[in-house]
C-alpha cells in the first residue's frame, strides 16, 4: 500500500507558522481541513522544525477505497489534536486508567479496545469505545458513534499530544483499525512522518 504524508500545522503573520504532527495515510484517502479554525499559542523550533507546543486543531480525513462511488455521508473520521507544553499525567499507564474509567462509568459508553503503541520513539496508549444518544439530544432516535482516542508524551520537544478520532458509522471506524493504528504509528512529533511496522500490544479487547 502507498502511504502520503499529511503536515497539520497552524500559522499567523505574528505568530509564524509550525506543526503539530506529521502523519502518513494511504494514498487514496483525503485529508481535509474542517470549519474550526487551528488554536496555535506557543511555537518552539528544535533541529529546524517548529512545533507548535500549546493549541488544538481539527481535520477530516476520507477513507476512500477504489470504487470513489462508494462514498457515504457518514464515511469520514473527525480527527482532533490537542498539544500542551504541560504533562498532565505521570505516565501513559495512568492515562489509561483515567480514561478507562471515564467510559465505563457510563452506561451509555462501551469500552471495546485498550491497547499500548510505539510512536516516533515514545510509548503511547490507545483506547476505542462506543457512544450510544439520542439523535436530538434527549429526543429522536438512538445513534451509535465510535471513537478513537490516543495519548502520549514527546520528550524531545517536550509535549503532551492527545488524538481523539470520532465516527458516526462504528462499522466505518472498526473496519479500520488496522489503518489508523498504521497512521498512529507514523507520527512524527520532534521529526518527519515514516512508515514503521505498527508496535502495539492490546490489553483489553471486546468483540472487536
Amino acid at each position: 500500500m502507498d502511504y502520503k504524508e499529511v503536515f497539520l500545522g497552524a500559522g499567523s503573520i505574528l505568530r509564524g507558522s509550525g506543526a503539530f504532527i506529521y502523519f502518513l495515510i494511504p494514498e487514496k484517502w483525503i485529508a481535509m481541513p474542517t470549519y474550526i479554525p487551528p488554536e496555535a499559542y506557543v511555537l518552539k523550533s528544535i533541529d529546524d522544525y517548529a512545533w507548535i507546543m500549546v493549541g488544538n486543531a481539527s481535520m477530516l480525513l476520507i477513507p476512500l477505497e477504489e470504487n470513489a462511488d462508494k462514498v457515504r455521508e457518514k464515511n469520514f473520521f473527525e480527527l482532533n489534536v490537542k498539544v500542551d507544553d504541560r504533562r498532565h499525567h505521570e505516565n501513559i499507564d495512568e492515562w489509561i486508567e483515567k480514561e478507562r474509567k471515564k467510559i465505563e462509568k457510563k452506561e451509555s459508553k462501551k469500552l471495546k479496545e485498550i491497547g499500548k503503541i510505539k510512536i516516533c520513539n515514545h510509548e503511547g496508549a490507545y483506547i476505542v469505545w462506543l457512544e450510544y444518544k439520542k439523535k436530538f439530544g434527549v429526543f429522536g432516535a438512538a445513534i451509535c458513534e465510535a471513537f478513537f482516542s490516543c495519548n502520549f508524551y514527546c520528550e524531545e520537544t517536550g509535549r503532551e499530544i492527545f488524538l481523539k478520532i470520532r465516527s458516526k458509522d462504528p462499522n466505518i471506524l472498526l473496519s479500520k483499525r488496522n489503518e489508523l493504528l498504521s497512521m498512529i504509528s507514523s507520527i512524527g512529533c520532534h521529526s518527519r512522518a515514516a512508515k514503521k511496522t505498527v508496535k502495539n500490544k492490546i490489553l483489553f479487547l471486546n468483540e472487536i
